[in-house]
C-alpha cells in the first residue's frame, strides 16, 4: 500500500458514526475537520477506495441553519468560514446532490457582513471595510474572508444576485489592507 491509500484508509477510518469528523480521532463531529477530510478523499480519488461522501454529506446538511449557514453546536451561532470551506469541499461533486445546498450557503454569504467600524487613524487600516466575520456581529476578519471571496469566485455565475461583484471587491480590498508590510497576514490586521 502506498503513502495515499494509507492515508486516505487512516482517515476513513476515523470517520463518526453521523458522518462526520472532529479535531480529534472520536471527538464529536465538527464542519471544518469534515469539510477537510471531503476535501482530501475527493482529492485522492483511487486511492480513498471504496468510498462515498454521502455520510458526510449527510452531516453537514444536518448542520444547515434556516438561514443557510452552518453551525457546529445545534442553536449555536452560524460560522461564515466554515461555512464557506464546506461548500467549496463539496462544489466539485455530484452536482444534482449539493447544488441548491451549496447555492443556498453562496448566497446567504453574498448578504452577510461584518460589523461596520469608523476608521481610526491611529490604527492603520480601513476599519470600515466590510467582508465577512466569524460569526454575525463581529469584525471582518482575513481566514472568514478570504474563504468567502474564494467561495463567491468559484459560483459568481451561477451566482444572480447583483451585489456579488461589489462584495468580491471589498473583500479583495480589505484583504490588501490587512496585509502584513513583509508579506502574508495574521488574523485580522497588518
Amino acid at each position: 500500500m502506498n503513502v495515499a491509500d494509507a492515508l486516505a484508509q487512516r482517515l476513513r477510518e476515523h470517520a463518526n458514526p453521523d458522518g462526520g469528523w472532529g479535531y480529534t480521532p472520536g471527538s464529536r463531529s465538527r464542519v471544518e475537520p469534515t469539510s477537510w477530510a471531503l476535501l482530501a478523499l475527493t482529492a485522492a480519488g483511487g486511492s480513498a477506495g471504496v468510498w462515498s461522501p454521502d455520510p458526510a454529506l449527510r452531516f453537514l446538511r444536518r448542520t444547515q441553519t434556516a438561514r443557510g449557514l452552518l453551525a457546529d453546536v445545534e442553536g449555536g451561532p452560524s460560522n461564515y468560514a466554515f461555512s464557506a470551506l464546506a461548500a467549496l469541499a463539496v462544489d466539485d461533486l455530484d452536482a444534482w446532490r449539493t447544488e441548491r445546498w451549496t447555492g443556498a450557503i453562496a448566497e446567504t454569504i453574498v448578504g452577510g457582513r461584518s460589523a461596520a467600524l469608523a476608521d481610526d487613524e491611529a490604527i492603520a487600516q480601513r476599519n470600515s471595510l466590510q467582508a465577512w466575520p466569524w460569526v454575525d456581529g463581529c469584525f471582518s476578519w482575513v481566514e472568514p474572508t478570504a474563504w468567502c471571496l474564494l467561495l463567491l469566485k468559484r459560483r459568481r455565475a451561477r451566482l444572480p444576485d447583483r451585489r456579488v461583484p461589489a462584495r468580491i471587491a471589498e473583500a479583495e480590498r480589505l484583504l490588501d489592507d490587512r496585509a502584513c508590510a513583509g508579506g502574508g497576514w495574521n488574523y485580522g490586521n497588518a
